[in-house]
């Protein structure tokens, strides 16, 4: 799954949502959380966001991998962290 940000539209897998306010040299906040079926990004502090369900090829993912292409971009922070299952039973 692909995360892509080309300076006025988001690109999450293929849903692409404008920013229409952004403007070049201000920083894109984007969170990014991954689980095992799902991926959601908040881009602007929550003002966007996508969601994505994982292909099924992927769900036994475990890597993340973060590159700019064309262009600049600066990782300003990065945490992980990594989950338990939630209990069988809990949302019946």
């Amino acid at each position: 799954m692909s995360v892509v940000w080309s300076g006025d539209l988001l690109n999450v897998d293929g849903v692409m949502v404008p920013v229409n306010d952004w403007q070049p040299g201000r920083t894109l906040r984007l969170q990014i959380f991954v689980d095992k079926k799902f991926v959601e990004v908040f881009a602007d502090n929550g003002k966007y966001c996508i969601t994505r369900q994982v292909r099924e090829e992927n769900v036994n993912g475990t890597r993340i991998a973060l590159t700019s292409l064309g262009g600049t971009a600066k990782l300003v922070s990065f945490d992980a962290w990594r989950l338990g299952e939630i209990e069988q039973g809990m949302w019946e």
